[in-house]
């Protein structure tokens, strides 16, 4: 079977973007590899960028895997990514230039029995269209966050809150207050692309002083940026009409934007593997057909030791929480703060917390040194590692997912309970479906619900135990990789 992947950065990417879908792209490919009826390759775009060559093309890359997968980059797209770097452009539905690479890639390498797109940030829309050329080659998306609904992928407003309806596009118009110019983040592509081809490694000093001394110019072109903008009479935010044509056009560009994106997917692609049964639900309620929509959980290393562990079933003094990520307010990570901050004094008294969190916000790591006056036990990790996580994870008693926004399937999630950890998760994204119990689930941002679960498993009416009752079983890549097989030749 000859199979394309397209994710919108290499899976090896030596500067570790794209977070979890880069980790599940790599042991895909490595899975199916294995077998020597598959025939695999690999194309990105969208962060490939040539100072001395303007003209889009495409070029091959060398992989961790060599011939066993066959990759290459699209450069000089005209589409950026990763999406919300090119939010308002006309190309991600539609760029001849691009589109003729790509289709040129696809004559000269193809025909493909299976185009696996796992987003389509990078590339024009209209790429999908390519099931009209070889409509005997199977298209499958698979959707790892929002982008073909949502220009700033993932559904959260100004960077504050959750996105419910986006008002026909007009609630788009202002949705990114922090937007940074297209030609500065070519130029920063462009840099980037051009120290690799010198063998200047990303982690290398020389490549961390070539963008240090390129800051002074980006702080400058912001300044002039933002003192254009501040001179400029803007629209209210929450404005019930436009007041000028112009925004007008740009609600019905975003509206335009989803009902196209919408109708490609409907008319070209075979399934679109959702990666929970809530990024199924959202999908099909922005439009996508039902009977195109397969729900497909993604196979994680994290399952295969997953018997190694003991599953936790109770605590002794204190009730110890675990916190995983970022200190981002879409990942409730201000939220638990805020919480723990506000609780009855008697209560904090008996909850301890890890935080796991790289340290990007001076004033949250004082505020999590003041929780030490509060709780019974604080630990602090800036930061963390895969090969740490056991050991950051011993003494947890109960993992917290206080997400904010739609999270498709948080790796953190899988991790902590592929370690005999439960979490406890709000009831947006996918989280909850892993544990499959509402006793596990508070209502997102609700300070009183989330204080309430608390409460209950500290006065054992909720035990940790019963989180394993009804528990899904963790799919592994072995596993995975059977169904995506039989998805493809279905």
């Amino acid at each position: 079977m000859k199979i394309l992947f397209y994710n919108w950065v290499q899976f090896d990417d030596p500067e570790k973007r794209g977070g979890g879908v880069s980790i599940y792209q790599k042991h895909v490919v490595e899975k199916l590899s294995e077998d020597e009826k598959n025939d695999i390759y690999f194309l990105s775009s969208g962060i490939a960028y040539n100072f001395f060559i303007r003209k889009t093309y495409y070029r091959r890359t060398k992989n961790i895997f060599a011939d066993r997968c066959r990759s290459f980059e699209i450069v000089n797209s005209s589409v950026l990514s990763p999406g919300h770097f090119c939010y308002d452009s006309e190309s991600v539905l539609k760029d001849a230039q691009t589109n003729k690479v790509f289709m040129d890639f696809i004559n000269r390498y193809g025909p493909f029995d299976v185009i696996h797109l796992n987003n389509l940030e990078g590339v024009p829309a209209e790429v999908l269209k390519i099931k009209q050329f070889y409509p005997k080659t199977k298209v499958f998306l698979m959707l790892h966050n929002y982008y073909p609904f949502c220009p700033q992928v993932n559904f959260w407003k100004r960077e504050t809150q959750q996105c419910h309806d986006y008002r026909n596009g007009f609630d788009c118009i202002n949705c990114l207050p922090h937007r940074i110019g297209r030609e500065i983040v070519v130029a920063a592509h462009c840099l980037a692309f051009h120290l690799k081809y010198l063998g200047v490694h990303p982690n290398s000093w020389l490549f961390k002083r070539a963008f240090a001394m390129a800051r002074p110019f980006y702080a400058a072109y912001r300044f002039v940026g933002r003192m254009q903008e501040n001179s400029a009479a803007r629209p209210a935010l929450d404005m019930d009409v436009p007041v000028l044509m112009d925004m007008t056009q740009k609600a019905e560009y975003f509206s335009n934007r989803r009902r196209t994106f919408v109708s490609l997917i409907n008319d070209n692609v075979d399934k679109v593997l959702a990666v929970s049964r809530r990024v199924s639900e959202l999908a099909a309620d922005y439009g996508i057909e039902k009977d195109k929509l397969e729900v497909t959980y993604i196979g994680t290393t994290h399952a295969e030791g997953e018997w190694k562990y003991t599953k936790r079933q109770g605590f002794d003094k204190s009730l110890t929480l675990c916190y995983i990520g970022y200190m981002r307010r879409d990942k409730g990570f201000y939220f638990l703060l805020d919480t723990l901050e506000q609780m009855p004094a008697e209560l904090a008294k008996r909850i301890s917390i890890i935080f796991a969190a790289k340290n990007t916000d001076s004033s949250a790591l004082g505020r999590i040194e003041r929780l030490g006056n509060r709780l019974d036990q604080v630990f602090y990790s800036d930061g963390y590692t895969h090969e740490q996580l056991d050991e950051i994870l011993r003494n947890a008693d109960l993992g917290v997912i206080p997400v904010l926004w739609e999270d498709n399937l948080p790796q953190v999630a899988i991790e902590m309970v592929s370690r005999g950890v439960p979490i406890l998760t709000s009831d947006l994204g996918g989280a909850s479906e892993i544990g499959n119990d509402d006793r596990f689930v508070f209502k997102n941002g609700d300070i009183e619900d989330f204080v309430g679960k608390l409460e209950q498993l500290l006065n054992r009416e909720i035990l940790l135990s019963a989180y394993w009752d009804n528990r899904m079983k963790l799919v592994t890549f072995d596993e995975h990789a059977k169904q995506l097989q039989a998805v493809y030749t279905g």
